[in-house]
């Protein structure tokens, strides 16, 4: 296997123990979801004690979209402007 599958691995079982964590809480489905979402941006960013992953990039076509700027953070910010709609 080579680094590249390793690391792809790692994530995906990273995301497998979120995904189980929010699924054991019994919560109703959008907190689930908020949760998930919320836990999964917080380890992107980097700001998750519980990995190794440390402020994964996210490209669109050349543009960095998180490179100065915590996902799970803008995620909160986002959730409160559509609550207000």
């Amino acid at each position: 296997m080579s680094i590249k599958e390793q690391k792809l691995n790692n994530l995906f079982d990273a995301v497998a123990v979120l995904r189980d964590y929010w699924l054991s809480l019994n919560k109703n489905t959008e907190e689930t979801l908020d949760g998930f979402i919320f836990s999964l941006f917080s380890m992107i960013d980097g700001e998750s004690g519980s990995n190794d992953f440390h402020h994964l990039i996210i490209k669109d076509k050349g543009t960095i979209l998180n490179n100065d700027n915590y996902l799970h953070e803008l995620w909160v910010g986002y959730c409160e402007e559509e609550n207000k709609k």
